[in-house]
C-alpha cells in the first residue's frame, strides 16, 4: 500500500488528524468495492482535482443567484486518462483545495424608493384661505443605508408622480365679545360696550391680532363694539309754545298763539300732557305768554343834520365832516335807526362831506448875534407857520403844515447860517536854548501874528497884527541869559591800601542848574566858567598812609548743626551762632557770639530782626539783652520768646585802626518759634444763622430737626497750623453722609436727626501741643401732623372718575410731606375712595357702519361721521363739529368710500416704438398696436375687432423720430500758421461722431451734413505772426513840473515817459512790448523836487491818561502822563518840539494820588458758609472769602494776604451733588479708516461708543442696551467690507442689447446687462464703479403714459350737506375715455374724490337751538348775602352744515343763567373738614375746585368768595 502524503496548514491540524482516519477507511472501503468488479485501482494510478464549469446566468436584477457544476476529476498517472467524475472524497484527500463554492450572490443590491412627506406647515393666513406648504423628498433605502437622492428616481421607480408641495388651507377664526356694559345712561337713549376681539379656533382657542378676522371674507362684518341702549324715555316737562299768528295790522297790532306743557325725551319727541302742574314744579321759566303786540308802531322819518367839523387839512385843501342820522319819530319816542329806513321813505341822505381850503403863510424871525467873537460861529432865527382863521385873526401851527402846504411853492427860509468874526493876536512861541552852556548868553523865539477867522487860525504878516493892535506892542523876540555851573566832586574813595601808603581818588563833575532838575554837561564848559572861583577844575586824587596793617576779626562756627525741623524741649534753650534756633514760646534763648584772630580787638554787636537794631554789650531791650563773656565773647539772651521774635538774628564783629575800619565779620542764627494750638471759635450757626449755645460744663444747642447745623472749631493760635478732627466719644468722625468737614475746621451736619443728639468733641493738635473743644446737640421733636391728601383722579373727565384720599405726614410749618416716621406717634387715619373728574371730556370723532354700495362695479359706501362729547353727568352728546376741530388732534374720518368689483372694460394697448430708422437726423419709428380686455387688474388680448365694433379709435402705428444715438462734429486743433512772419493760414480737420452711452462711434460726414440742426464748423482760418523787433531803444519823454506849493514837500517828485521802440518788418520805429529792450539798461522815469516841507500849523497840547499812583499804599502819592505837542502838516497830525506850543497853558503831567492804607500787622484768610447747592445735581456752593487784619477785625484786599501769609486762599466755590443721571443718549461714531488692502476686496474699521450727557457733558459709557433702548436704533457697526480697485490701463464699460418693453409698452421697462472689461477681459463691476466713470444706464423708461383722472363738475348741495361728481379715467394726449383700469395701473395721480362736504343753503335746513350742560354753582350757600350762579352756552347752530346760524327764533332762545344755592351759610354748615389740609388747598387755589371748596369752606371762603 503506498502511503499518501497530503499538505496541511498549522491551524488545521487537529481537524486532519481526524479526517484522514476517517478517510483511510473510505479509502479500504473504495479499494475493495473497486476490486470486486476488476477495475484498475484508483488510488495507486490516478491523481484528483476540483474542477468547476461556467457560472449560470443570474436568477434576478438585484440581489439574484448565479450557480455552476462542481465535480472531482481524476487523472492517470501513466496514461493521462480523465475519469470525469470520481467520488468526490478522492478531491477531498489529494487536492489540497477546497471543495469550491457551487454558487454565489449576483446583480445590484436591492432598494426601495420611497416618496418622503414633511408634515403641513402652518397656513400661510393667520385667518380665511391661505396656502400650505411641505416638503418632500425621494428616499432611497438599503439593506446597509438610507440616503436622500433626486426626484427622477422615485418617480421612475414608483411609476408615480411627486405628491404636492402646496394646497389650499383655510385658518378657523371667530370673532369673541364679552358681555354688554352697563348702559350709559340710566333713562332715554344711551351706549353700552363690549370688547371684540379675534379667535383661531384652528390653533386652541388662541387670540390673534383683530385685523386678520377683518380680512377673513367668511366671518362678514365684525361685530359692533357699542351700541345704543334705551330704558325707557327720560320725560323732561317743559312749557311749549306754537308759532305766533299772523298780526292782525301792519303797525301796531296783535298776534297770539297756543301754550302748552309738553313731556320732552332725549330723541327729540315730545308728548302734551294736561297737567300743567307739570311743568309749573319742574320748568324753571315762568309759563310762555299767549298773546303779544305786533307790527311796528306807526312812525314818521327825517335826516338830522349835525354841524360840519373842522378841515382835516391845517395849510392848504382838505375835507370837512357831519354826520348824517335817520330818526324814527312815534307816539312814545324818537329813536335813531338805520339810513336805509329812511332812504326807503323820504329819500336819499344829504352829504356828510364837503371840501375846504386853510390859507397859511411863513414868517421868518429876526438873526440872532454871531454865536461867538473870535472866529467862525452860527447865527439862528425863529421860522412860524401862521394860519389865517376862517372867522378872522391868526394863530401859529407846526411848521410841517406849512412844508404840506401845495400852495407853498418856495422851500422854507433856513433857521441858521455862519458867521465870521475876525480877529487878530500876537502868540509868542517857547523860548529856545540859551546860546552858552555856562556863562553869560542870549535866548529867542518866535512870535507870530496869528488871525482866526472861518478859515482856521493862520499865520498872517506882522503888520496886520500892528495895525488892528496898535496899543499892543509885540512881545519881545530875544532875552539876555546866564545859565548858573558849578563842580560836583563825590566822596574819596578808600585808600588803595589798607596799611602804608597809598592813594584815593574821586571823580569831579560839571552840572548846570535847570528847572527840571540839574544837568550834568561837559567839564570843559565848568573850566571856561570866570564866575566859578578856582582851582578849576578841583584835584580828582591825592595820596594817603596808614601806619599798621591791621588783622580783621573772625567769628568762630559752631561745633554742630541743628537739624531742620528740631523740636526743642518744653524750657530755656542755649545755642551757638549759625546755628537755627528753635524754641517754644513762653520759653527763653540763649545764643554765644566768640571772635578769634581780630588785631586790635574788635568791637561786638548784636542786630536784632526785623529792622536790624543794634545792642551792644551790656544793653537791655525789653526782654532782649546782651551779656560780654569776655574780651572775644558774647551772648545774647532772649527771655518769653514769642512768635513775634521770629526772625535772623546777627552778631557783628568790627576793629579799626585809625579811624579806618580793618574788617568785618557777621553771623547769623535764624529763630522759629513753635505755639500749641488755641482754639478761637467755637460759635454754632443753625441754617445760617448763629445761635448762643446753652451755658453748662458742656454747651448745648438745640435746633428742630431737618435743619443744617455747623460747629466752628477755628484754631487760629498755633504754629505749625495744627490739624482738627472731630470726635463723638473716642470715634473720629469722617466725612461721609450728613457729616461734612468743612476747610477751616468746622463740622456740618445736614438734616440734624434724634440720632444727632449726642456729644462732640473737636481736637485741635500740632507738633507741640493739643487743645480740646466740647459741645452737645439736642433735636427737638417734629412738628408733624397727620393730613388727608387727594392722589391722582382715575377718570379726569366724564363723573365717572374716583381718587384716593390718603394721609401723608405733613411738617405744619411750611406744608413739606416728610416721611412716615415723623408721624408713627400718631394715630393714622384711614384711606378712602371718593368720587372726582365732574367735568366734560374732550370731544371725539364718531362713525356709523357704511351704508349698502351703491352698484356692483365702481360704487360708492356712505356712513354718517359726527362729533360726540361726554359731559359731566356721563351723558354722551352730539356737539358741533367745531368742538372736535379744537378737541380731537385726530384728522376728521371720511364719510364715503368706493365699493363694489371693477368693471370690464375694453382698450388698445401699445407697445414700443422701435428704432429710429435714420442714425442722424429726422427718421420714422413703427410699433404694435392690439386690444385687450381688462377686468380689475388683468388684462387678455383680444382680435382688433373687439375695440374698434366699441368705437374706440386705434392709435397710430408710426412716427417721426430723432435718433436716441445724436450726431455732431468734432474738429481737430488748429495747426501752426503757415508762415513766420506776416500774414497766414490755418487748418483743422471736421468728422461726424454719434454718441451712444459708451461714447462716440465715427459716421460719415454726411450724417451730420443731413441733421439740420447741425452747422458745420469752419476748417481754416487767416492768422498772424510777430516779425521780430529790430533796432530796439529807449525813448524818453521830458520831466513834469514840480508842484507850486509845499504841499508835497520832500516827497514830491517829477516823472516822464519812457518807451521801448524798435523797427518790425522794415518799418519805421513804434512803441513794442518793454520784454523788447530788456537787454538794454532802461532810464528812469521819476526824480525828487528836493522842496522844503510845509510849515506845521495849528499847535496844541494832547495830553494821555495818567499811570498808577507812585505809591500802593500809604497816604499821599504822585501819578504822571505824557503831554505833547500837536500840529497839522498837509492835514496830517504830528508830535513836535514843545517849544512850538503855548507854554502858558500846557496842562500838568503830574497830580496827586491817594493810595490805600497800608496792611496792618498781621493779617489771616477768613470764609463764610457755603450756600445751598444751585442744582439737584452737578451744582455748585458759594461762599464769601476775605482778607481780615487782626489788629481793627476789618477787610482788606486779597493782595494784602497773599503777600503776607503762606496761607492758601480758602476756596470760594466747590462742586456738589455730583452724582447726575446720565441723559441725552447718543452714538459717537469715528470716520472710517482706509480699506485695508490697496487693490482688492478688504475692511474698513471705525470706532463706535455710547456717549450720555451730564448736565449737558457728555461721557462714555458702557451700557449698549439702554443706549440702542434711549436712541430707537441698533449700535453702529464698527467693521464693514470695501473694495480698492486694482491699477487697470484701458478700463471701460460695455453694455448689452435692450430687451423687449416689460410688462407693455406704456410705462413698462427696458432692460440691458453691464460689464467692465480691463484691457479686454471682463472684470468685477466694482473697478469701473470705482474709477468715476460715468456708468451706462441698465433700464430706461419705454414711454409716459398718457392716462389722467378727469373729475366732472360738482352738483347741486343736498340737504345732508354733500355734493357729487362723476370721475372718469382719460387719454390725455388724445382727449378719449378710457376704462378706469388705465388709471388704476398706470397713473400716477390720485383718483380725486368722487363727494365732498358742501354748505346748504335751502330751505330744508335744520336750525336750531344747542345748548351745552349746566356748571357747577358758583357758591356753595350765600355769602356776604348774594347766592350763587349756573351758567351754560346757548349757540344757534346750523346742524347739517356745522357752523353757527342766525335763524333761530329768539323767543324760544333757552336761558343761559340761573340761580343756585339760595340758603345762608351757618357755622355747622361752613366749615373745614377735619383731617384736610386746608391750609394747602387755600396756598395752591384749588378753591375754584367744588370739591376743595366743599371740604375747606371755612378757609375758602374769604379768598374765594370775599371780594363778592
Amino acid at each position: 500500500m503506498r502511503c499518501l502524503r497530503f499538505r496541511q496548514s498549522p491551524r488545521m491540524a487537529r481537524c486532519v488528524l481526524f479526517s484522514v482516519i476517517t478517510v483511510a477507511c473510505l479509502l479500504v472501503s473504495v479499494a475493495a468495492q473497486d476490486s470486486g468488479s476488476g477495475s484498475t485501482d484508483p488510488l495507486v494510478d490516478a491523481t484528483y482535482r476540483w474542477r468547476a464549469e461556467l457560472y449560470s446566468a443570474c436568477s434576478r436584477t438585484c440581489e439574484g443567484i448565479q450557480s455552476r457544476r462542481v465535480y472531482c476529476q481524476g487523472t492517470a498517472v501513466d496514461t493521462g486518462t480523465t475519469f470525469v467524475e470520481a467520488n468526490e472524497t478522492l478531491c477531498v484527500v489529494s487536492d489540497p483545495r477546497l471543495k469550491p463554492i457551487n454558487s454565489r450572490s449576483c446583480g445590484v443590491e436591492c432598494a426601495n424608493y420611497t416618496w418622503i412627506e414633511d408634515p403641513w406647515r402652518d397656513c400661510s393666513s393667520i385667518c380665511g384661505p391661505g396656502i400650505q406648504s411641505r416638503r418632500v423628498v425621494c428616499q432611497k433605502q438599503t439593506r446597509t443605508s438610507t440616503t436622500v437622492t433626486s426626484d427622477n428616481d422615485c418617480a421612475v421607480a414608483l411609476e408615480t408622480p411627486k405628491p404636492a408641495t402646496t394646497r389650499p388651507c383655510v385658518s378657523v377664526c371667530a370673532y369673541e365679545t364679552t358681555v354688554w356694559s352697563v348702559c350709559s345712561t340710566t333713562c332715554g337713549d344711551g351706549t353700552r360696550t363690549r370688547a371684540v376681539s379675534c379667535i383661531k379656533t384652528s390653533n386652541g382657542d388662541a387670540q390673534v391680532p383683530i385685523i386678520n378676522c377683518d380680512n377673513d371674507p367668511s366671518l362678514g362684518t365684525r361685530p359692533p363694539a357699542s351700541e345704543s341702549c334705551n330704558l325707557g324715555p327720560c320725560c323732561t316737562y317743559r312749557w311749549e309754545a306754537e308759532p305766533y299768528g299772523p298780526c292782525s295790522r301792519t303797525c301796531e297790532g296783535e298776534q297770539t298763539r297756543r301754550v302748552y306743557c309738553s313731556c320732552n325725551t332725549p330723541d327729540g319727541g315730545s308728548t302734551e300732557v294736561s297737567n300743567e302742574t307739570l311743568c309749573n314744579n319742574n320748568d324753571p321759566r315762568l309759563k310762555p305768554i299767549e298773546q303779544r303786540s305786533c307790527g311796528e308802531e306807526c312812525a314818521t322819518y327825517s335826516w338830522l343834520e349835525r354841524p360840519w367839523g373842522s378841515c382835516t387839512a391845517v395849510c392848504g385843501p382838505g375835507i370837512e365832516r357831519r354826520q348824517v342820522i335817520c330818526r324814527k319819530a312815534t307816539n312814545t319816542a324818537t329813536t335813531t335807526v338805520t339810513d336805509s329806513e329812511c332812504i326807503t321813505v323820504i329819500g336819499s341822505k344829504p352829504s356828510t362831506t364837503r371840501d375846504c381850503v386853510r390859507v397859511c403863510r411863513v414868517v421868518p424871525g429876526p438873526w440872532s448875534d454871531c454865536s461867538v467873537t473870535c472866529g467862525c460861529g452860527q447865527q439862528t432865527r425863529t421860522v412860524t407857520c401862521v394860519q389865517t382863521l376862517p372867522g378872522g385873526g391868526e394863530r401859529n401851527v407846526d411848521l410841517v403844515n406849512c412844508e404840506n402846504d401845495p400852495a407853498q411853492d418856495e422851500d422854507l427860509p433856513p433857521t441858521s447860517q455862519q458867521c465870521e468874526e475876525i480877529c487878530y493876536s500876537w502868540d509868542p512861541q517857547a523860548w529856545g536854548a540859551c546860546s552858552t552852556t555856562c556863562g553869560a548868553g542870549s535866548e529867542e523865539r518866535d512870535v507870530p501874528c496869528m488871525k482866526r477867522a472861518c478859515d482856521g487860525f493862520n499865520r498872517v504878516d506882522d503888520s496886520e497884527c500892528r495895525s488892528v493892535l496898535s496899543l499892543t506892542i509885540k512881545p519881545d523876540t530875544t532875552r539876555d541869559c546866564d545859565p548858573d555851573c558849578y563842580y560836583d566832586p563825590d566822596e574819596w574813595s578808600p585808600c588803595s591800601r589798607t596799611c602804608g601808603r597809598g592813594t584815593r581818588v574821586r571823580n569831579v563833575r560839571c552840572m548846570k542848574v535847570a528847572d527840571g532838575g540839574d544837568a550834568q554837561v561837559a567839564i570843559f564848559h565848568c573850566n571856561q566858567d570866570t564866575s566859578i572861583p578856582e582851582p578849576r577844575p578841583p584835584p580828582a586824587t591825592e595820596s594817603c598812609a596808614l601806619d599798621v596793617c591791621p588783622v580783621p576779626p573772625v567769628i568762630r562756627d559752631p561745633p554742630t548743626k541743628i537739624p531742620p525741623g528740631y523740636v526743642p524741649p518744653d524750657a530755656d534753650v542755649s545755642y551757638y551762632i549759625r546755628q537755627d534756633m528753635y524754641a517754644i514760646e513762653g520759653n527763653g534763648v540763649s545764643v554765644d557770639c566768640t571772635e578769634i584772630e581780630a588785631d586790635p580787638l574788635a568791637r561786638m554787636w548784636v542786630e536784632l530782626p526785623p529792622d536790624g537794631t543794634r545792642l551792644d554789650p551790656g544793653d537791655t531791650v525789653g526782654r532782649f539783652s546782651v551779656v560780654r563773656n569776655n574780651d572775644r565773647s558774647l551772648t545774647l539772651n532772649i527771655a518769653d520768646v514769642m512768635v513775634g521774635d521770629e526772625g535772623t538774628y546777627r552778631c557783628v564783629a568790627q576793629n579799626s585802626l585809625g579811624g579806618a575800619i580793618v574788617g568785618t565779620d557777621t553771623a547769623d542764627s535764624q529763630l522759629t518759634v513753635y505755639r500749641p494750638p488755641k482754639i478761637t471759635n467755637n460759635v454754632t450757626r443753625i441754617d445760617g444763622n448763629l445761635v448762643d449755645p446753652l451755658p453748662g460744663p458742656v454747651p448745648v444747642v438745640e435746633t428742630p430737626p431737618d435743619r443744617t447745623v455747623v460747629f466752628a472749631c477755628q484754631a487760629a493760635i498755633g504754629k505749625p497750623p495744627p490739624d482738627v478732627d472731630w470726635y463723638i466719644g473716642n470715634t473720629k468722625i469722617s466725612a461721609t453722609g450728613r457729616y461734612i468737614i468743612q476747610p477751616d475746621g468746622s463740622l456740618m451736619i445736614r438734616n440734624a436727626r434724634q440720632s444727632d443728639a449726642v456729644d462732640y468733641r473737636c481736637e485741635a493738635r500740632n507738633i507741640v501741643g493739643t487743645d480740646q473743644s466740647f459741645v452737645s446737640l439736642k433735636v427737638e421733636e417734629p412738628d408733624q401732623m397727620w393730613q388727608m391728601i387727594p392722589g391722582p383722579c382715575s377718570h379726569t373727565c366724564g363723573g365717572l372718575g374716583s381718587q384716593i384720599i390718603a394721609p401723608k405726614c405733613i411738617r405744619e410749618s411750611d406744608g413739606a410731606e416728610v416721611d412716615d416716621a415723623f408721624c408713627s406717634g400718631q394715630d393714622k387715619p384711614d384711606a378712602r375712595r371718593e368720587p372726582c373728574g365732574r367735568q366734560r371730556c374732550l370731544a371725539r370723532w364718531e362713525t356709523d357702519t357704511y351704508g349698502a354700495c351703491s352698484a356692483t362695479c365702481d360704487g360708492t359706501q356712505e356712513r354718517d361721521v359726527w362729533c360726540q362729547q361726554v359731559q359731566a353727568d356721563g351723558r354722551i352728546v352730539r356737539v358741533p363739529d367745531s368742538v372736535c376741530d379744537i378737541d380731537d388732534l385726530r384728522l376728521e374720518p371720511i364719510s364715503t368710500r368706493t365699493c363694489g368689483v371693477e368693471c370690464e372694460e375694453y382698450a388698445w394697448t401699445v407697445e414700443l416704438y422701435g428704432e429710429c430708422s435714420a442714425q442722424c437726423g429726422e427718421g420714422v419709428q413703427t410699433r404694435e398696436v392690439f386690444c385687450v380686455r381688462m377686468v380689475g387688474t388683468s388684462s387678455v388680448r383680444v382680435p382688433n375687432r373687439e375695440c374698434e365694433n366699441r368705437g374706440l379709435s386705434m392709435p397710430a402705428t408710426s412716427r417721426p423720430c430723432d435718433p436716441a444715438n445724436l450726431c455732431r462734429y468734432e474738429v481737430s486743433e488748429w495747426s501752426d500758421c503757415s508762415t513766420s512772419c506776416d500774414l497766414g493760414i490755418q487748418t483743422r480737420t471736421v468728422v461726424c461722431r454719434k454718441i451712444t452711452d459708451t461714447g462716440t462711434v465715427a459716421v460719415p460726414l454726411q450724417e451730420c451734413e443731413n441733421d439740420p440742426d447741425l452747422t458745420k464748423p469752419i476748417t481754416q482760418r487767416p492768422c498772424f505772426s510777430r516779425c521780430p523787433c529790430e533796432f530796439p531803444r529807449w525813448e524818453v519823454g521830458s520831466y513834469s513840473p514840480c508842484p507850486v506849493s509845499c504841499e508835497g514837500g520832500d516827497e514830491a517828485k517829477q516823472t516822464r515817459s519812457v518807451d521801448c521802440k524798435c523797427s518790425i518788418g522794415g518799418n519805421p520805429p513804434q512803441v513794442a512790448d518793454d520784454k523788447d529792450c530788456a537787454q538794454l539798461i532802461k532810464p528812469r522815469d521819476t526824480r525828487p523836487c528836493g522842496q522844503e516841507r510845509c510849515p506845521c500849523i495849528d499847535h496844541y497840547w494832547l495830553s494821555g491818561p495818567y499811570g498808577e499812583c507812585s505809591l500802593s499804599c500809604g497816604t499821599i502819592g504822585q501819578r504822571k502822563r505824557t503831554v505833547d505837542c500837536i500840529c497839522f502838516r498837509n492835514g496830517e497830525r504830528e508830535t513836535t518840539n514843545i517849544l512850538r506850543c503855548h507854554q502858558g497853558s500846557r496842562p500838568a503831567e503830574t497830580e496827586v494820588c491817594y493810595p490805600p492804607p497800608c496792611p496792618c500787622s498781621l493779617v489771616r484768610w477768613a470764609a463764610g458758609n457755603y450756600s445751598e447747592c444751585s442744582k439737584t445735581c452737578n451744582g455748585e456752593q458759594t461762599r464769601p472769602v476775605y482778607c481780615v487784619c487782626d489788629d481793627n477785625g476789618e477787610t482788606v484786599d486779597d493782595d494784602v494776604c497773599i503777600a503776607a501769609t503762606a496761607a492758601a486762599r480758602p476756596p470760594a466755590q466747590r462742586r456738589c451733588n455730583d452724582e447726575c443721571p446720565c441723559i441725552k443718549h447718543r452714538y459717537r461714531i469715528s470716520s472710517w479708516s482706509y480699506c485695508s488692502v490697496t487693490c482688492g476686496a478688504g475692511i474698513q474699521t471705525r470706532k463706535a461708543g455710547c456717549l450720555c450727557s451730564r448736565e449737558n457733558v457728555y461721557e462714555e459709557t458702557t451700557d449698549r442696551a439702554t443706549c440702542e433702548s434711549e436712541i430707537g436704533s441698533p449700535f453702529p457697526i464698527s467693521e464693514r467690507p470695501c473694495y480698492t480697485p486694482c491699477p487697470c490701463q484701458d478700463l471701460s464699460y460695455r453694455p448689452g442689447e435692450w430687451s423687449p418693453c416689460i410688462p407693455n409698452e406704456c410705462d413698462g421697462y427696458r432692460n440691458r446687462t453691464l460689464s467692465c472689461y480691463c484691457d479686454g477681459v471682463i472684470i468685477d463691476m466694482r473697478h469701473c464703479d470705482a474709477k468715476y466713470i460715468r456708468r451706462p444706464h441698465e433700464r430706461i423708461r419705454c414711454r409716459h403714459c398718457p392716462f389722467i383722472w378727469q373729475p366732472g363738475p360738482w352738483s347741486e348741495c343736498d340737504a345732508n350737506c354733500r355734493r357729487r361728481r362723476t370721475v372718469y379715467c382719460k387719454n390725455s394726449e388724445t382727449g378719449e375715455k378710457v376704462p378706469k383700469s388705465y388709471c388704476h395701473a398706470h397713473s400716477t395721480m390720485a383718483k380725486p374724490d368722487r363727494s365732498e362736504h358742501c354748505t346748504y343753503t335751502g330751505d330744508k335746513r335744520k336750525i336750531t337751538w344747542e345748548v351745552t350742560a349746566w356748571s357747577d354753582c358758583s357758591k356753595p350757600c350765600l355769602i356776604a348775602g348774594r347766592q350763587g350762579t349756573k351758567r351754560r352756552s346757548v349757540t344757534c347752530v346750523d346742524r347739517c352744515n356745522r357752523v353757527k346760524a342766525d335763524g333761530c327764533n329768539p323767543r324760544s332762545r333757552p336761558r343761559h343763567l340761573m340761580r343756585c344755592n339760595n340758603f345762608p351759610c351757618d357755622n355747622t354748615q361752613c366749615k373745614d373738614v377735619k383731617g384736610w389740609n386746608c391750609t394747602f388747598v387755600r396756598k395752591n387755589n384749588m378753591c375754584n375746585e367744588p370739591e376743595w371748596n366743599y371740604r375747606c369752606c371755612a378757609s375758602c371762603a374769604v379768598s374765594l368768595y370775599g371780594d363778592d
